[in-house]
C-alpha cells in the first residue's frame, strides 16, 4: 500500500523539476546504485570469505586438540585432557570447548575467562559446523589408529567477523559519501553539455508563444540528437512565419470581401424596406412596423387597391435567411404588384396562392420555400376572402362601442408555398360589420424567447393584441414595447413583421 504512494509522490516531484534538476538526480541515483550494489556485492563476498576462514581455523583447532588429546582419552587422563584445552587461552575467538567419551560423556571442558566455568556443554552431535547468531559450534570425532575414541566440541564467537564487516561497511559508507559528492559536482558541471541547448529551445519556443514572433530562431549548440530537434524546431518557425504570412494577407483580403458584402447586405436590406408600402388613410387605414433582424430575411408584405371596391392584403415569410431568402421574397412581392401570374383572378386569394405554388418551386429556388396569407377586403360586401398557405392566422380585433370587443383568427387550411405541385387551397369568408383591426404578422412576432429561457406562446401574444393600449400611445408601438420587455433586448433572432388594418365600413369607399 506504501510502495504504491511513494511512487505516486516520486512522480509528481519529477514532473515539476526542471531539466537541470533531473539531469543531476538521475545521474546521482545512478551513481548512488551502482555504488550500493558494488557495495553490496564486496561485503557479501567478504562475509563469504570470512565464514570459510573461521570455519577452517576451527577446523584445524580441532584436529590439533584431537590428537593432543587421543591418548589422554584412551587411558583416562582429565588431568592432561583438560591441560590440552587450556591452551585454547592463546585463541581469543574461542568461547568454549569440550572432550567427550567415545560414549558421549563429557571427559573434559574449557570456558574462555569471561565465560562462566559452570556454562552448560551441549550433548555431542555428528560431526560437522553450525552457524548462529553469535557463534560458530563445531563437533569432530577423534581418531586413534582408525577408531574413535571421543569428540571434541569447539564454539567460537563472530565478533572478529563482525568488526571485520563493520570496517568494510564504514568504508563503505565514506567511499559511497565522497562518490556522490565527486559524482554531484561533476553533474552540475556536465549536464549543461545536455540542458543548455534545450532550457535555451524551451526559452525561445516560450518567447514566441507569449510574442507571437515567428522571427526569432534557437541556437544550435552542438550536432547531436538536440542539435537536429532545434533544427527541426527552426525549420517549424519558417514554415510557420510563412504560413502565418499568407494568414494575414488571407485574413486582409477575407475582412476586405466582408465588409463588401456587409455594405452590399445593408444595401439589400434598404432596398427590401423601400418595397414595403406606404401607410394608408382613409377608408381602410394602414400601419405596420418592421424590425429586421441581424440577417438579411425573407419577411415581406404589401396592400393595394386592386378596384375601387376591392382591397389585397397580404404577408410572406420566406424559410431561412440570406440574400436568397431577401431575393425570393421581392420577386413574389413583384408579382403580386404587377399582376404577372398568368391566367390569375387576383381578387381571387385561393387562385393566387395556387398559381404562386406553380410558379415558385423550392427545387428552381435553392430548396427553399414560404408561408403566405392572403386576402381580399370588399368594401361593398364588409366582407374579407382570404387563403391561408402555411402562415399564422392573421388577428381580427372588433373595435366598435358599445358593442363587445371579439379577437377571430382568420383561419384557413393549406400547406407552405412552394413545396409540392398542384396543391390546391380554399377560400374563407369573415363579414366586416363594425370598426375592426386586422393584424397581419410573421413568426418573428410571436417566437420569441423571455428573459427566463421561456419562449412566447401565440395565444399570449394573441392576448397583447387585444389588450388596451395606453393613452396616447399607437397600438403597434405598445406592441413592441411588450415584446421587447418580455425578450429583454431590441435585437432579435428573425425579422419581425406586424402590418395593422383598420377597415371601417362606415367611412364609405375608397378610392383605387
Amino acid at each position: 500500500m506504501l510502495y504504491p504512494v511513494l511512487s505516486w509522490v516520486g512522480c509528481m516531484t519529477l514532473r515539476h523539476m526542471s531539466i537541470k534538476q533531473k539531469l543531476i538526480l538521475t545521474t546521482m541515483l545512478t551513481t548512488c546504485v551502482a555504488l550500493l550494489l558494488v557495495t553490496v556485492v564486496f561485503v557479501t563476498y567478504e562475509l563469504v570469505t570470512i565464514r570459510r576462514a573461521l570455519r577452517h581455523d576451527l577446523v584445524t583447532q580441532a584436529q590439533i586438540i584431537g590428537m593432543n588429546s587421543a591418548a589422554a582419552l584412551v587411558f583416562d587422563d582429565r588431568q592432561g585432557a583438560t591441560e590440552t584445552l587450556e591452551t585454547l587461552h592463546a585463541r581469543q575467538n574461542v568461547v568454549s570447548a569440550a572432550l567427550y567419551t567415545a560414549s558421549g560423556a563429557v571427559f573434559a571442558t574449557y570456558h574462555r575467562d569471561d565465560i562462566s566455568q559452570g556454562s552448560m556443554i551441549p550433548i555431542p552431535q555428528p560431526d560437522g559446523y553450525r552457524f548462529r547468531a553469535n557463534s560458530l559450534d563445531l563437533f569432530q570425532k577423534i581418531l586413534r589408529d582408525g577408531e574413535p575414541v571421543g569428540t571434541i566440541y569447539l564454539q567460537s564467537d563472530l565478533q572478529a567477523m563482525y568488526d571485520r564487516l563493520k570496517r568494510y561497511g564504514n568504508l563503505g559508507a565514506l567511499a559511497l559519501l565522497m562518490s556522490m559528492g565527486v559524482g554531484f559536482l561533476l553533474a552540475v558541471r556536465l549536464q549543461r553539455v545536455i540542458s543548455l541547448p534545450i532550457l535555451h529551445l524551451a526559452q525561445t519556443a516560450k518567447d514566441v508563444s507569449e510574442k507571437r514572433d515567428y522571427t526569432v530562431r534557437a541556437v544550435k549548440y552542438h550536432e547531436d540528437e538536440v542539435g537536429l530537434l532545434i533544427d527541426s524546431f527552426n525549420e517549424m518557425l519558417t514554415q510557420i512565419q510563412e504560413r502565418d504570412a499568407a494568414l494575414r494577407a488571407s485574413n486582409q483580403a477575407l475582412t476586405e470581401q466582408q465588409d463588401l458584402l456587409l455594405q452590399e447586405l445593408t444595401e439589400a436590406a434598404d432596398y427590401v424596406t423601400s418595397l414595403l408600402p406606404p401607410q394608408l388613410t382613409g377608408a381602410v387605414q394602414t400601419t405596420w412596423k418592421f424590425l429586421p433582424s441581424e440577417r438579411l430575411g425573407g419577411d415581406a408584405f404589401g396592400y393595394h387597391w386592386l378596384n375601387a371596391e376591392q382591397f389585397a392584403i397580404y404577408l410572406l415569410d420566406v424559410c431561412g435567411h440570406g440574400v436568397g431568402a431577401a431575393l425570393l421574397s421581392v420577386a413574389v412581392m413583384d408579382a403580386l404588384r404587377s399582376h404577372t401570374l398568368p391566367d390569375t383572378d387576383f381578387c381571387n386569394p385561393a387562385a393566387v396562392l395556387r398559381a404562386l405554388n406553380m410558379a415558385f418551386p423550392m427545387e428552381e429556388h435553392g430548396e427553399m420555400f414560404f408561408t403566405m396569407w392572403y386576402g381580399v377586403y370588399n368594401q361593398s360586401t364588409q366582407q374579407i376572402v382570404y387563403a391561408n398557405g402555411g402562415h399564422p392566422p392573421p388577428i381580427l380585433v372588433t373595435d366598435a362601442s358599445p358593442h363587445p370587443k371579439k379577437v377571430i383568427q382568420l383561419k384557413a387550411p393549406g400547406v407552405v408555398i412552394g413545396a409540392m405541385p398542384d396543391l390546391q387551397y380554399v377560400n374563407a369568408y369573415c363579414d366586416i360589420k363594425v370598426r375592426s383591426k386586422l393584424y397581419l404578422f410573421s413568426d418573428g412576432a410571436f417566437e420569441v424567447t423571455r428573459t427566463d429561457g421561456t419562449f412566447l406562446t401565440f395565444t399570449e401574444f394573441v392576448a397583447l393584441l387585444a389588450r388596451p393600449s395606453l393613452s396616447g400611445m399607437a397600438d403597434l408601438e405598445r406592441l413592441f414595447q411588450d415584446v421587447q420587455t418580455l425578450h429583454g433586448s431590441q435585437a432579435f433572432d428573425d425579422d419581425l413583421s406586424i402590418v395593422q388594418i383598420i377597415l371601417d365600413p362606415n367611412l364609405g369607399r375608397g378610392l383605387c
